[in-house]
């Protein structure tokens, strides 16, 4: 899913379509994703959080 939006380029919509899932689902385990690697990295994210 990462690969297919951050490297590919596909719309959450398209990676929906792709795997089965609900545009819906593709957004929240995007963020969800953001915020772990941000964590991990020890970056502050705050209010930043992407629009689609």
């Amino acid at each position: 899913m990462i690969i297919l939006q951050y490297v590919l380029g596909y719309p959450s919509k398209q990676v929906a379509n792709i795997m089965g899932i609900n545009a819906g689902t593709v957004r929240t385990h995007r963020r969800l994703a953001r915020k772990r690697v941000a964590t991990k990295l020890g970056i502050d994210l705050g209010d930043d959080e992407e629009k689609e």
